[in-house]
């Protein structure tokens, strides 16, 4: 489960450390790259997922939330 709190914190850490860290070895190589990150101008569309549980033959399936969870669907790349 990913709550929102823990989101901000993957996000800093990805956004604000690694992908500096990378795009500053690509560039030490002379190469010449910039860091994005998949919210920057919606590159990446997610869809949260739905997780259900089976609760009985006489019952609707239970809906669990699994927080900030979700499946890509659509990039820039497509």
């Amino acid at each position: 489960m990913t709550d929102g709190e823990t989101m901000d914190i993957v996000e800093m850490v990805l956004v604000g450390k690694v992908n500096k860290e990378i795009v500053n070895l690509i560039n030490q190589q002379g190469g010449k790259a910039v860091g994005l990150s998949g919210k920057d101008g919606q590159l990446i569309i997610a869809k949260k997922m739905k997780v259900t549980r089976s609760r009985g033959a006489d019952q609707p399936p239970e809906m669990i939330d699994i927080g900030l969870v979700g499946e890509v669907k659509s990039s820039i790349q497509e």
